[in-house]
């Protein structure tokens, strides 16, 4: 089975196509003093062709201080809920043909992202110059590509981190069609999702 590896860098890099409304929301989010127990991400899929793609949302944050040669990489994957207090809020993207769905940090990985901030803080506490970045990725890990109908793959992606806001679209209607069949034409394999 061909494994298809589609990353979309939905927050940070790819800014130019984030809703202003989202940018405002976003400009004084600070990841190291928020809850990550509540972040939520959210993806609306086409139905036709998404099951044999099988979606995997994932976030992957970069720590970095000035001078070094290598950022720190940590990444999680994401995993689907059905909270209403979660799915409840996306009602008004439902649309005819596709499914929203929403995704939380596992909470397995709770106590490693509490260790990353403790690092962070420390870090800044020590004026060493920090960086890090946030990105919330899409894989598609199965094979199907190649099954795809005609005509646009549309996704849209968001990014919950305080309650109060809801959720804030990130790329709407994006079109995947052109990169998914390309995916599906590579004759590489990658272990994205292991």
């Amino acid at each position: 089975m061909r494994v298809l590896a589609i990353f979309l860098v939905f927050l940070i890099a790819g800014c130019a196509s984030i809703p202003l409304s989202t940018m405002y929301n976003l400009w004084n989010f600070d990841p190291w003093s928020s809850d990550f127990r509540e972040w939520r991400a959210a993806a609306r899929l086409p139905n036709s062709g998404t099951q044999e793609l099988k979606p995997q949302i994932r976030m992957k944050i970069e720590s970095w201080r000035d001078g070094d040669q290598k950022r720190a990489e940590d990444l999680f994957v994401l995993l689907p809920t059905t909270d209403p207090a979660d799915v409840g809020p996306l009602a008004a993207e439902k649309r005819s043909g596709y499914s929203v769905k929403a995704y939380r940090i596992d909470p397995k990985d709770y106590e490693r992202l509490a260790a990353l901030r403790a690092r962070v803080l420390a870090s800044k506490k020590a004026s060493d110059k920090m960086h890090g970045s946030l990105t919330i990725t899409a894989a598609a890990c199965g094979s199907g590509g190649e099954n795809l109908a005609k005509g646009a793959f549309l996704i849209s992606t968001y990014l919950l981190v305080d309650r109060k806001d809801g959720y804030n679209p990130l790329l709407v209607d994006y079109d995947l069609s052109e990169a998914l069949r390309k995916a599906a034409a590579a004759p590489k394999k990658d272990n994205v999702c292991g």
